[in-house]
């Protein structure tokens, strides 16, 4: 499994590693999230395709575009392209399409972004598969409140045994630029 951001893909190395792929039948699975934004721009002013899955084509591998915010269809179409690659069948690439909610990093103003786009939030895949695992009947709304309760905690702890810690020796720095 190789997993990658949109972004990556117009990376020279993104396509040597679809063409080592295809020409030796390696048993690899692409897994690329594209949550529609590079750097600080939209995808589609930086391809000249709608679809990323459509650029293994050239290369001879398969390349199928999901919903990335349906766990139900990243798992099954994962699963499909694991034992593709197991059977000896070839690399795939999957194209899962989200939403990137924040900026890319601290310093993006996030300006390319539409307000329809900013209220469409509830539309997230931890929002939207609580509710099918609620409509499927797999949780009940206590274990749910459960699970936010002890993810919390987790959360909580590792960060006061980050603060409790002692600093690290300078020794134990390697490879780090210091001063």
């Amino acid at each position: 499994m190789a997993y990658a951001g949109d972004g990556s893909t117009n990376e020279g190395s993104f396509h040597e590693s679809l063409n080592l792929a295809s020409i030796w039948d390696l048993p690899v699975v692409f897994f690329i999230e594209n949550n529609q934004y590079g750097m600080s721009g939209p995808f589609k002013t930086m391809m000249n395709v709608d679809r990323l899955s459509e650029q293994p084509k050239a290369y001879g591998i398969e390349g199928i575009t999901i919903e990335g915010n349906d766990v139900i269809e990243v798992i099954n179409t994962t699963y499909d392209a694991v034992e593709k690659a197991r059977r000896g069948e070839g690399p795939t690439l999957i194209e899962a399409m989200t939403y990137r909610w924040k900026g890319h990093s601290k310093s993006d103003a996030k300006k390319y972004r539409t307000k329809e786009r900013k209220r469409t939030g509830a539309r997230t895949a931890i929002r939207s598969n609580w509710r099918v695992k609620f409509v499927a009947g797999e949780f009940l709304q206590e274990e749910a409140e459960e699970i936010r309760l002890a993810a919390k905690q987790a959360i909580e702890d590792a960060v006061t045994f980050a603060e409790e810690s002692p600093m690290p020796v300078i020794e134990s720095m390697r490879d780090v630029y210091s001063d």
